[in-house]
């Protein structure tokens, strides 16, 4: 849930040098805190975080000079969507009201550094936005009452209901799903554990529409097979891995987020996908990573003394992979197979009681596994 808040509220660590790289640290919990709470507290919580303020040039929006980054991307992007019932002079207006934060040294020894309001900073004259009068004052910034007026005044629930219905279900939910997730977040006044709750017990969510009609990203594909399995990967070579594949964590290319979709299944990000895996189930620094950690991969397998075709199945099934026939015997065969030096095929079924089949033949299993169509998608 907060990995598909961080895509819909974009915010990048490169811009964060010096002493501010703990600013992304602060955003990433303040995405968990409120990504199930109120609305109306997340917008206010997003506006006012400190990486936020330095990736849209909030720290530099003051009454003399009005930055209109945020407030343009508040509409098109994080509110109501483009051009959706506001214009240009609504971005000038919300522009001033978003003034009056510095960025700021906080201790000189370390280089430290943090956000601070400053009231001499803020445009302290009445602002009209959406047709709607925020009064003019100086004591703290207008940016609640900037949530207030859009929110209350804006297509706000449904440009919401919509990110949530993408992220979770569909990728082109029709109007009236829209429209029905939108009222049942209104009428939760804007809760979004409830409205979430509605969502995953829906019928939408259980839809043949909806099931596996998501392409996995690279974070969901690599991380969802080491949490799946605990075939892990170190850290360093599953950043270089995402890194290439053009997702990784607190760093989205744009303030638009990542492009998902169809665009995550290139010929290079399919090459990619199974690096990660091979490097899972075979690079020896990893297995030494996954040994320290405790792998017991025969937690994986069946209870009791499982047949091939069981295990099979199990893992198949661990893995949300639907197997075709033909699939699922080339696969019993493999288990109870072995390769010899000279690339002769012999039979050698698979023993769950013999460590080294299920060291390497589970290994192999679950990295074709992860390889299949099926495992793209979720």
């Amino acid at each position: 849930l907060a990995m598909h808040w961080h895509d819909h509220f974009a915010t990048s660590s490169e811009v964060l040098g010096g002493g501010r790289s703990y600013y992304m640290v602060k955003h990433v919990n303040m995405l968990r805190e409120h990504g199930n709470g109120n609305l109306r507290d997340f917008l206010l919580a997003v506006s006012r975080d400190w990486a936020m303020l330095w990736w849209l040039d909030g720290y530099v929006s003051t009454r003399r000079a009005p930055n209109e980054n945020f407030g343009r991307e508040w509409f098109e992007l994080f509110c109501v969507g483009v051009d959706n019932g506001y214009d240009q002079g609504d971005i000038v207006e919300a522009a001033r009201a978003f003034t009056g934060w510095q960025d700021r040294v906080l201790d000189e020894e370390t280089g430290l550094r943090h956000m601070e309001f400053r009231p001499d900073r803020h445009d302290d004259t009445d602002k009209t936005v959406l047709g709607l009068l925020i009064p003019g004052q100086n004591v703290t910034d207008d940016y609640e009452a900037m949530v207030d007026v859009t929110v209350d005044h804006g297509p706000v629930a449904e440009w919401f209901a919509r990110s949530l219905l993408q992220g979770f279900v569909m990728e082109e939910p029709s109007p009236v799903l829209v429209d029905q997730l939108a009222q049942v977040l209104r009428d939760e006044d804007y809760e979004l554990a409830p409205t979430l709750e509605t969502l995953f017990r829906s019928e939408a969510f259980y839809s043949d529409e909806a099931r596996r009609s998501l392409i996995k990203s690279p974070v969901d594909h690599a991380l969802g097979f080491q949490l799946s399995t605990g075939l892990v990967v170190r850290f360093n070579e599953l950043h270089y891995a995402l890194d290439d594949m053009g997702n990784v964590p607190t760093m989205p290319p744009t303030v638009d987020g990542w492009p998902g979709g169809e665009q995550w299944l290139s010929a290079h990000g399919m090459v990619e996908r199974a690096n990660i895996l091979r490097d899972a189930i075979g690079d020896n620094d990893c297995i030494a990573e996954q040994e320290a950690q405790g792998l017991d991969l025969r937690s994986l397998l069946p209870t009791g003394t499982p047949t091939s075709v069981e295990v099979v199945d199990a893992l198949a099934l661990h893995l949300g992979v639907t197997l075709a026939n033909e699939e699922r015997t080339r696969l019993v065969e493999y288990l109870d197979t072995q390769r010899e030096g000279d690339g002769d095929v012999v039979s050698d079924p698979f023993d769950p009681n013999d460590p080294d089949h299920v060291d390497e033949r589970i290994r192999g299993l679950v990295y074709v596994l992860g390889q299949h169509p099926g495992y793209q998608v979720r």
